[in-house]
């Protein structure tokens, strides 16, 4: 199902739109013909491809110089940015976070104790721990995530080795 949101967000590259808050909560999953599709929503922070201009660059379509996205699933470039320097892979930035999560049970970095004036320092500084690690230092709240899962803590931990382990 994962691959079907990245083939959604694909085809709004193709478009010329980059999302900018691509997050769980505006990824749905409908069931269509009895199968499971999932619907990429809230376009409503985007960014088109300004054609005029040639040069790639983004056309400003919301409001520039302010954080605009969710925090927890911003790129660093996003969250330094003026806006117009960006280009797709905040977007891709923004499906690694949502897979890290799906696959960890929680987030690459946590800011909750983060004052807003430091978060874009923060995220363009701090190394999120690899996917495996992180499940390890969960302690009880891996137990619900690794169950629905149809596993425990530390086998979920050693699926995470590897190749999920490896990817930036």
């Amino acid at each position: 199902m994962f691959i079907s949101v990245c083939d959604g967000v694909q085809h709004a590259h193709y478009k010329s739109i980059v999302h900018r808050d691509l997050k769980p909560s505006n990824i749905l999953v409908l069931e269509i013909d009895g199968k499971p599709a999932p619907k990429i929503i809230d376009f409503g922070v985007a960014k088109a491809v300004n054609e005029r201009s040639g040069s790639g660059t983004l056309a400003s379509l919301t409001r520039v110089g302010a954080i605009v996205g969710t925090p927890h699933y911003m790129s660093p470039e996003q969250a330094g940015s003026d806006g117009f320097d960006l280009d797709t892979r905040t977007d891709v930035y923004s499906l690694g976070v949502v897979l890290y999560e799906l696959l960890v049970g929680a987030l690459p970095l946590d800011f909750s104790k983060t004052p807003l004036d430091q978060f874009a320092n923060k995220l363009r500084v701090e190394e999120p721990s690899k996917p495996s690690t992180r499940v390890r230092t969960l302690g009880d709240q891996i137990g619900t995530h690794a169950q629905d899962r149809g596993t425990d803590g530390p086998a979920l931990a050693q699926q995470l080795l590897g190749d999920l382990d490896a990817l930036p």
